[in-house]
């Protein structure tokens, strides 16, 4: 090994660097996730689908693809970090498009005895994925994290996963599918994204609803895993599945997007709907397309906002049904009472907190804003405990979300809510000046009396246990590096126009901002 590489530990693994790059620990949260979910999906046998149990024994194994690999850094830590659970996975595949990136891999799989296991390639992603769609190439885990959108790469990776394969999917461009470039996101996800406090639960939905349409396309249909609005990037976990007569199911979940302009209400319109068969034995079969009925949904919301009056912007559409699944989670978090856990990884407490309260999370589409709807009302915010017990003394459910601190989801229908608001400020003699706070106030309802008294169910799981629930940026200047000059090579070239990256953002990143490198320079973003 050359005297002027620097050796980098994470987890297990061992990296070894040139002297123009450096390691950037953001991602160790985003890798240690990914271990630890992919050692769940093995270890739990959820990858145990139809035919695929008895094809993984007969051809030795299952088969792990990193698309865009960097350093190898993932994949080894795959080869090492799965635990017992590992010996299945027969082969990990490192890819990535540049030569350099892929020099850097072969060195560190060497460094880290992981021959066995870990192969390099260099090809273009989207050619690789595309190579390996036949039933017997096919890959059960498949990792795509690149520089910006996923979104070039869905298509391929979904026709090179295997029934009940494990989909891992990594989008940094959070700004374009929170609202910044609208058009930018439906170009790119075929959805427009809209401006507000739900916008990364909204971010979530559109790159869900972009690998459902994909899938769809292909007679496939997906089940979200796990779904995380994560600093700079979303992560989503998903399992896909072939079957033609579960892909009619998939209109019935997605949904259009109505935003009030004054008050930044949401309404959702779903685009379908399925409902059983009133003929028992059509409704008992278990073919999809024989037990249910399909059709276009109705629409049924006013041309204006119930709750202010005011005019809709429409965005979507949005994966309206559940983003995460609640019997993975229970997995997720029975593995997380394990000593061998808490000692894997650096980023156990952020994880724990993480997992646990997507488990505490309503399967419900977007969120509520204690700040936004007080900003509405011109009111300081109230505190929240009220309202959660308004709420549940009312019998409806709410819980917080992962992604937002201020935000929480509900049944209650929006002009509960509103009331809820309207009657706290007038239970603590808050006067409503502003024009858009009185037209609220104009609209709502004196029929129910809300009671505020505080109800012994408001404090969640997570709270009792002081769990890490929203982490506080570490470093300064924490988020997204800037692009690779490496990228700028012809050997990236080509995949950089593709809207990818040919190493991991944010893991080893380039001091761009520092000092200018030539574009033969080899400095690359790991």
């Amino acid at each position: 090994m050359a005297e002027d590489y620097k050796i980098i530990n994470e987890g297990k693994a061992q990296l070894q660097l040139p002297p123009t790059v450096f390691y950037n620990p953001v991602q160790e949260f985003n890798r240690d996730l990914s271990v630890f979910v992919v050692r769940t999906y093995l270890k739990r046998n959820v990858w145990h689908y139809k035919k695929e149990e008895k094809f993984v024994t007969e051809r030795g194994g299952l088969k792990i693809l990193d698309a865009l690999s960097a350093s190898g850094l993932r994949s080894i830590r795959y080869a090492k970090e799965l635990g017992p659970s590992g010996a299945i996975v027969k082969r990990i595949i490192a890819n990535d498009l540049s030569a350099t990136a892929v020099d850097l891999i072969k060195k560190n799989i060497e460094l880290n005895n992981v021959q066995d296991k870990v192969e390099s390639s260099l090809s273009d992603a989207t050619a690789l994925l595309y190579k390996s769609t036949h039933f017997d190439d096919r890959f059960h885990v498949i990792d795509i994290d690149p520089f910006g959108t996923a979104s070039p790469f869905l298509h391929a990776a979904i026709s090179a996963i295997g029934d009940g394969g494990l989909l891992m999917i990594t989008c940094t461009d959070a700004a374009v599918l929170c609202g910044n470039a609208s058009e930018s996101c439906f170009a790119r996800y075929g959805s427009t994204s809209l401006k507000g406090e739900f916008c990364h639960d909204q971010a979530l939905r559109i790159v869900l609803r972009a690998v459902e349409g994909q899938a769809a396309m292909q007679g496939r249909h997906i089940k979200p895993l796990l779904s995380l609005s994560i600093d700079f990037y979303v992560r989503i976990f998903i399992q896909v599945f072939s079957g033609q007569s579960e892909t009619k199911k998939s209109s019935s979940k997605l949904s259009m997007v109505y935003l009030c302009k004054q008050c930044k209400t949401t309404e959702l319109q779903p685009l379908g709907v399925h409902a059983l068969k009133k003929d028992s034995k059509q409704a008992a079969s278990n073919n999809v397309a024989v037990k249910y009925s399909f059709k276009p949904a109705d629409v049924k919301l006013d041309s204006k906002c119930h709750v202010c009056g005011g005019s809709y912007t429409l965005g979507g559409p949005i994966w309206s049904d559940p983003i995460h699944d609640n019997d993975f989670l229970q997995l997720l978090k029975e593995e997380l009472k394990l000593p061998e856990t808490k000692e894997d990884f650096a980023t156990f407490r952020r994880m724990e907190g993480m997992i646990h309260m997507c488990s505490e999370e309503l399967p419900l589409p977007l969120l509520y804003s204690m700040d936004s709807i007080s900003s509405v009302l011109r009111v300081g915010m109230p505190k929240i405990k009220d309202i959660k017990s308004a709420l549940l003394n009312a019998n409806f459910q709410i819980s917080a979300t992962h992604t937002n601190s201020n935000g929480f989801k509900t049944n209650a229908p929006s002009s509960v809510v509103w009331d809820i608001f309207c009657q706290y400020t007038e239970l603590y003699k808050l006067t409503l000046k502003d024009p858009l706070a009185l037209a609220v106030l104009a609209r709502r309802s004196d029929k129910i009396k809300y009671n505020f008294t505080r109800n012994s169910a408001i404090m969640s799981e997570s709270e009792r246990k002081s769990l890490l629930r929203f982490q506080v940026n570490p470093t300064a200047e924490w988020g997204p590096k800037s692009r690779p000059t490496a990228c700028k090579t012809k050997d990236t070239n080509s995949q950089v126009k593709s809207g990818s990256r040919t190493v991991e953002d944010g893991d080893i990143s380039s001091e761009s901002k520092k000092r200018k490198l030539s574009p033969k320079s080899d400095d690359i973003d790991l």
